[in-house]
C-alpha cells in the first residue's frame, strides 16, 4: 500500500487508497475509491476501482489478454441488482387547522424494495472502428405505506392537496371533502429505469495507457415514477362497506436524450484475473411529462386529468467497477458494483401537494435520484 488520503466535502466523504502490485516483472498501480454520499441525513456508498498510472506489464501475460481490446468482438450479458435512494417531496399529509394534531406523513418514510434488472453489451467494429451497443432495465422499485387511525381523538389529518389548511395554491375539484380528516391514507410507488447508448472505442495507447479505452456516445434514458393515493373518510369506507374516497394518480416521466464521455479499463492482475471498470458522465435534454389525476368514488363527476410537459437539461454519472475472472478460452464470470446518479428530473413525490390546482404547470424538474448495487455477468470474446 502506497498512501492513503480522504476529502470532505459538504455533502460527500471521498476516500482514497492506492495500492501496488508486481506481476511478471512489472509494476500495477491502482487506486479504490470509495464515495460516501450524504443526502438527507442517509449515507450512500459506492466503490469506484481505476488504474492511475502506466502498467509495465511482463511477457508473463499476452497482450491480447488486456481488456479492453479492440478489433474484436465481445458480448455482456449481465444481471444487475439495485436499489435507489430515498423518495423526495412534499409531505402526503398535513394538519387541518394551522398548528393542529395530525400523522405526518413524509415520502421519506417509504422504503422502495431492491429490484433485479439485466444489461447486454456488444463491442463490435464497424467500418474499421470500435462500437459498442448497450441496453438495460431495471425495475419497478416498488414500496407502499398506509396510515389509519388519522383522525383519532385530537388528530385531524388532511391529505396535503385538501385546501383546508391553505397549504397549496388552490383547490379546481368540486369538493376534497373525504381528503379531509381523513381516517386513513395508502400510498403506492413505483420508480423505473432504462435505456440504451451507442458508444465510440477509442484506445488510450497513445497516453501510455495499455487496455484503456476512452468512450465518446449517444444516449438516451428513460427514468419514470408512479405514485398512487387512496383517502379513506371513515372506518367502513377502509373496510370497503362505503365509498367516501378519493384518489390520485401521479406519473412523473423523464426521456433523457444527450451525448456522453467515458473511461473505461480492464488490467490484469494475474493471468486470469482483471480488475478495472468503466465511469461515464454525460449532459442531456430532458423531455418531461407530468400526469396527474383526482377522482371520488361517491362522485364520478368530480374528476380532474391534465398533463404537463417540457424540455429541461439533465447529467448522469455512471461508475461500474469490475473484476472479471477468466473460465475458458475466450469466456469470462464478471463481478462489480454500479452506482448511477441522475440529476435534473421531475418526481411524482413534488407534485402530490397541487394535484387539484388545474393552474399549477411547475414540472419541478430540478430533483435527483441515486440507484446502486451490484452486477454479476458472463462476458464472451470473439475472433
Amino acid at each position: 500500500m502506497q498512501f492513503f488520503h480522504s476529502n470532505f466535502g459538504a455533502d460527500h466523504i471521498i476516500i482514497n487508497l492506492q495500492c501496488g502490485l508486481t506481476v511478471a516483472g512489472g509494476h500495477i498501480i491502482w487506486e479504490y475509491q470509495l464515495v460516501l454520499v450524504l443526502k438527507d441525513r442517509v449515507l450512500f456508498g459506492c466503490i469506484s476501482a481505476g488504474l492511475v498510472a502506466a502498467l509495465n506489464i511482463g511477457t508473463a501475460v499476452a497482450e491480447s489478454d488486456i481488456l479492453p481490446n479492440t478489433g474484436v468482438t465481445k458480448v455482456t450479458v449481465e444481471a444487475l441488482y439495485l436499489g435507489r435512494d430515498d423518495i423526495d417531496g412534499t409531505s402526503f399529509t398535513g394538519p387541518d387547522t394551522p398548528g393542529g394534531d395530525f400523522i405526518l406523513f413524509k415520502p421519506s418514510e417509504l422504503n422502495p424494495d431492491w429490484s433485479t434488472g439485466f444489461r447486454a453489451t456488444v463491442d463490435t467494429i464497424i467500418m474499421g472502428r470500435d462500437i459498442q451497443f448497450s441496453g438495460f432495465y431495471a425495475g419497478p422499485f416498488e414500496t407502499s405505506k398506509t396510515i389509519t387511525g388519522a383522525d383519532a381523538g385530537s388528530l385531524r389529518t388532511n391529505a396535503t392537496y385538501d385546501d383546508d389548511a391553505h397549504l397549496n395554491p388552490g383547490s379546481d375539484v368540486g369538493s376534497t371533502a373525504n381528503s379531509d380528516e381523513l381516517f386513513a391514507l395508502a400510498i403506492d410507488h413505483e420508480t423505473t429505469l432504462y435505456g440504451g447508448e451507442i458508444n465510440l472505442v477509442e484506445p488510450a495507447d497513445f497516453l501510455g495507457l495499455p487496455g484503456h479505452a476512452f468512450l465518446f456516445g449517444v444516449r438516451g434514458l428513460y427514468l419514470g415514477e408512479d405514485l398512487k393515493s387512496i383517502a379513506y373518510d371513515e372506518l367502513d369506507d377502509f373496510q370497503g362497506t362505503d365509498d367516501d374516497i378519493d384518489r390520485v394518480r401521479i406519473e412523473a416521466k423523464n426521456r433523457l436524450l444527450g451525448a456522453q464521455i467515458g473511461l473505461q479499463a480492464m488490467q490484469p492482475i494475474t493471468e486470469n484475473i482483471y480488475i478495472g471498470g468503466n465511469v461515464k458522465a454525460g449532459l442531456f435534454a430532458n423531455f418531461v411529462k407530468v400526469d396527474r389525476s383526482f377522482s371520488r368514488d361517491d362522485n364520478v363527476n368530480d374528476v380532474l386529468n391534465d398533463s404537463n410537459s417540457g424540455t429541461g437539461f439533465a447529467q448522469v454519472l455512471e461508475i461500474n467497477p469490475q473484476v472479471k475472472v477468466k473460465f475458458a478460452e475466450n469466456a469470462y464470470l464478471s463481478l462489480g458494483g454500479n452506482a448511477t446518479w441522475v440529476n435534473g428530473i421531475s418526481e411524482a413525490g413534488d407534485q402530490y401537494a397541487t394535484v387539484t390546482d388545474a393552474d399549477d404547470r411547475n414540472l419541478r424538474n430540478d430533483g435527483s435520484m441515486l440507484f446502486y448495487g451490484a452486477t454479476a455477468a458472463l462476458v464472451f470474446k470473439f475472433n
